[in-house]
């Protein structure tokens, strides 16, 4: 609340709390379009088809890995 409190004061008043919401969308939206898309691409891969129900750990594993790393 004390940050909060100061951002208010010293930074423009309530539009200081939103300074830097764009750039961040920026970077947010298209970098979490692309880890869900390639996570569940990846899914299906290993799996062969749509049913990914079946796979292991380890499996996940590597789609959520090469997910993180297309962020």
């Amino acid at each position: 609340m004390d940050v909060a409190r100061h951002v208010l004061r010293s930074e423009g008043g309530t539009v200081g709390l939103f300074k830097g919401l764009v750039p961040t969308l920026a970077r947010e939206v298209p970098g979490n379009a692309a880890m869900f898309g390639v996570y569940d691409a990846t899914k299906q891969y290993l799996s062969g088809g749509q049913d990914t129900s079946s796979l292991g750990k380890g499996s996940l594993i590597l789609a959520g890995g090469l997910a993180g790393a297309s962020f």
